[in-house]
């Protein structure tokens, strides 16, 4: 009987000590601050293009005053986010830290929701509390705890970077919980909506972590990097490319994928890059030489920041290291990429579908798909811009531990100049879950 006592009560001693916050003096917070700034400043290509440095020194003098000791890593963070953000760069921004969430005490919003950037509304997408009195997908919330939702949507863009307003709202949608829980720590929901011309109120308990995210069903959290469908009725191929990633895989799946295409008289192709936040634009070139009839490339020039921490941070990687002299660099691309010989390469009609969510490589890849030609471009203008900063150099805070990345270059797509304030605009502009069906249809008129 004591043993199993000893037990319960060590248990409960061990539950206690997991979902324990911890606390860090302000002292070590400062330190945090002090390295976060001496980082970007170091790192970034142009870390004042969007804010000068008065002012970017004036926030964060702000933000020390209102810091005191025993602070948590989520009160740090709520502080320290909206200045990173008021750089302007969605390459250069704190990372949320996730796992703080994941503690069985705490309990969150549950509706996924959708934001509509032109008027700041917030649509649920599903209801994953425990209620028998859900609310609906499609409706439309105007409140959340007698706050106003435009006012919490306006709050809540200070904590998401990004150059455009569009890019930050497809962003929010998938932060919209843990910020909700960073900023009001709310556990019980009061929220107004409405659904059918009705102004309808609800109340929700907060649930768990566990709950609110690992109900998704496996098929939605597992998302394939690259996939090829064919269509036996219509003969239209569809190739998803969700990520620019592992390019020695990408390069088998792309050859087998055309081989495939060309055995069955594909003469209609579907590239699908609406979900495609980028990685590796080598990934780009090589499925251009599958699809472009003329010579091509991504980038017409560039600027690079050589810092020591660059250097550093790539010797970790590789064991050559980075000889360029510490400083800033241009480098002017006039070369265009060969066609190498192919015996794949697809001679049909391809239709590029893009939204606000494409972004980095994928931007670029959209940019020289349509500059070079290679097709038709469907969906919204691109998340990621003509002229951008990039390649981010992740660095961890040595106190808190939070994560964060910095842009150490800063690129121009191929044909661009500082006077390109936009993403890729598609040659036809409709709403991005509109897109597939359209090229479909579009098809379709083509052949009749």
């Amino acid at each position: 009987m004591k043993r199993i006592l000893f037990c319960i009560i060590s248990f409960v001693f061990l539950t206690n000590l997991l979902n324990a916050e911890k606390y860090y003096s302000k002292q070590k917070l400062m330190a945090d601050i002090d390295t976060l700034y001496a980082s970007i400043h170091e790192i970034h290509v142009n870390m004042f293009a969007n804010i000068s440095k008065p002012d970017f020194e004036k926030e964060l003098d702000r933000i020390k005053l209102q810091l005191k000791d025993s602070m948590t890593k989520i009160d740090f963070y709520e502080k320290l986010a909206p200045l990173v953000e008021r750089l302007g760069d969605g390459h250069t921004s704190l990372l949320f830290p996730y796992e703080v969430l994941k503690k069985e005490n705490l309990r969150f919003f549950p509706l996924d929701v959708e934001i509509n950037y032109k008027d700041s509304s917030v649509i649920v997408v599903h209801d994953y509390s425990e209620s028998d009195n859900r609310i609906p997908s499609g409706a439309i919330i105007t409140t959340i705890n007698h706050k106003p939702i435009s006012i919490l949507v306006g709050h809540m863009f200070h904590y998401i970077s990004g150059e455009r307003t569009f890019f930050k709202a497809e962003e929010l949608k998938n932060r919209f919980t843990p910020l909700l829980y960073t900023l009001y720590k709310d556990t019980i929901f009061t929220i107004q909506y409405r659904y059918k011309n009705k102004l309808l109120s609800n109340i929700q308990p907060g649930i768990s972590y566990s709950k609110r995210y690992d109900k998704k069903t496996s098929s939605e959290q597992k998302v394939n990097n690259y996939t090829l469908f064919i269509d036996d009725n219509t003969k239209i191929a569809t190739i998803e490319f969700n990520s620019f990633t592992n390019l020695p895989r990408f390069q088998k799946f792309i050859d087998s994928a055309f081989v495939v295409i060309k055995q069955q008289h594909v003469n209609d192709l579907i590239i699908d890059i609406r979900r495609n936040g980028g990685g590796n634009s080598r990934l780009g070139d090589e499925f251009f030489q599958y699809i472009s009839h003329v010579p091509f490339t991504q980038f017409g020039k560039s600027i690079v920041n050589n810092s020591r921490k660059r250097v550093e941070y790539f010797k970790s990687f590789y064991s050559d290291t980075i000889t360029d002299a510490i400083g800033l660099k241009e480098y002017n691309n006039t070369t265009l990429n060969q066609l190498r010989e192919n015996k794949n390469r697809y001679q049909g009609n391809t239709f590029l579908l893009i939204s606000h969510q494409t972004f980095s490589s994928a931007a670029c890849f959209s940019w020289a798909f349509k500059y070079f030609k290679m097709g038709t471009t469907v969906g919204e203008e691109s998340g990621g811009l003509a002229v951008c900063f990039g390649d981010m150099i992740a660095q961890v805070l040595p106190n808190t531990q939070l994560k964060f990345g910095i842009s150490h270059k800063k690129f121009y797509q191929y044909g661009a100049t500082d006077n390109d304030h936009t993403g890729t605009i598609p040659d036809f502009i409709v709403p991005e879950k509109n897109a597939f069906i359209f090229t479909t249809e579009l098809i379709k008129k083509r052949k009749d």
